[in-house]
């Protein structure tokens, strides 16, 4: 994971050499301080260069004693990119993203909206609650992280190497959205406990592991499963799309497909 990150700031700090040198459009380095002490994004006071982040900004929000959390609650604002260390809460509002970017403690998007070009690397907990994640950049969930997910909209790619948990509400995944999961120890794996909506997608990929927590779900986009997908026993998942590829298994309760071949 260390390498990774470490990856993902030295492609942050290329990009931002490439901005500088191209002249006018120069990127800033700014940071977060939180002297205001109300925890706001939007005050600014809380940055170092007493203005709030803009377009052209390489975001810095450190793990600082007196901060317990920084909150994005209202209006559209565009950044450079953001390394984020601290909890860090998306209320409200666009916060659009456009070049690799990483949260490392916890991230909650709850309502608010998530945009842009940059991939966006999840290395803390992460809880998806009735916001929205769009944009053409993808969102990579970490190995091992367990992170939640209720009633929220995925437009955008999500490759997910934690564990995680729907814990109510249809999450709907709208296309080009696609919700990756990828197999591994303690990765991929996806517990369901609603309808999943949308126009898009979900990869369960070699591996990994999809299943049913209780009652009759409808998964409505369509599915490609080369991994294990299960059902409680008793309880139904309806598909409205499968391809069920060789590595494939599906195991447990009853499946219906609308389209494609169940092949148990």
């Amino acid at each position: 994971m260390l390498s990774i990150r470490t990856a993902i700031l030295g492609a942050i700090s290329s990009l931002a050499l490439m901005v500088l040198s191209a002249g006018p459009g120069r990127a800033s380095l700014i940071t977060w301080v939180g002297s205001a002490g109300d925890q706001s994004w939007h005050t600014a006071a809380n940055w170092d260069l007493n203005r709030v982040p803009g377009s052209s900004d390489q975001v810095n929000i450190p793990d600082l004693l007196g901060t317990s959390s920084v909150s994005f609650t209202t209006g559209s604002t565009t950044i450079f990119s953001m390394g984020c260390d601290e909890n860090f809460g998306l209320g409200g509002g666009t916060l659009t993203i456009n070049a690799p970017s990483y949260s490392a403690k916890s991230l909650t998007i709850n309502s608010g909206t998530l945009a842009g070009s940059g991939d966006l690397e999840v290395y803390g907990a992460f809880a998806f609650y009735g916001g929205t994640m769009t944009g053409s950049g993808t969102t990579r969930i970490g190995s091992g992280v367990v992170w939640t997910l209720f009633d929220a909209t995925l437009s955008r790619p999500l490759e997910n190497f934690g564990i995680c948990y729907q814990q109510g509400g249809p999450l709907t995944i709208n296309s080009p959205g696609v919700f990756r999961n990828n197999g591994g120890i303690n990765e991929g794996i996806l517990f369901i406990n609603a309808n999943i909506l949308g126009t898009g997608s979900i990869v369960n990929g070699s591996g990994a592991y999809m299943a049913t927590r209780s009652g009759n779900v409808t998964v409505g986009c369509s599915v490609t499963n080369n991994g294990s997908i299960s059902v409680n026993s008793g309880h139904t998942l309806t598909l409205g799309s499968l391809t069920n590829l060789s590595g494939g298994t599906l195991t447990g309760g009853s499946y219906s497909c609308e389209f494609g071949v169940l092949t148990p």
